[in-house]
């Protein structure tokens, strides 16, 4: 199935609108999705192991997964962290994402959590970059034509990734 690259940013999309998206997406397959932790080195975060714990039941085994954006010493696809995306997983999400899914610094002074991003069959279908506000959709023709009809609002061309 050829995928269409569509780009989405925070200006464009209230925050229900992201969720909508993630439940098309889980809809259309998608079964996974990876997180970002960003703590000081050396040191533990709070907020990121209330995090973790929080989604602890959603676990599933890392495995390798490209990402939209990667440190200058990462691959763009590395072993990865996952969490079975269903309802109860998107209900924690929201819980965190409290401004949707482009909510950015979402924690405290040692720690936050960023950059979703969803798989389905192992690659990228929604993958949100927070620190631009923008975002990729990797979706079909069809599934394309669904967002339309949420009225979400969709680009061509990222300005930043």
């Amino acid at each position: 199935m050829r995928m269409i690259e569509r780009f989405i940013f925070r200006e464009d999309l209230r925050p229900e609108q992201t969720w909508q998206l993630l439940e098309l997406c889980r809809t259309c397959g998608a079964s996974e999705f990876t997180l970002q932790f960003l703590e000081f080195e050396g040191s533990t975060s709070t907020f990121c192991d209330r995090v973790r714990a929080l989604l602890a039941p959603f676990a599933l085994p890392p495995a390798v997964r490209p990402h939209v954006t990667a440190w200058a010493t990462h691959p763009a696809t590395r072993a990865t962290v996952l969490w079975a995306l269903m309802p109860a997983s998107i209900s924690a999400l929201r819980s965190i994402f409290d401004e949707g899914l482009f909510t950015y610094v979402c924690g405290d002074h040692d720690g936050w959590v960023e950059e979703p991003e969803v798989y389905r069959d192992g690659e990228i279908v929604l993958g949100v970059v927070s620190h631009e506000q923008e975002g990729v959709l990797r979706l079909s023709r069809t599934e394309q034509e669904e967002v339309t009809a949420l009225r979400i609002s969709t680009r061509e061309r990222p300005v930043w990734i």
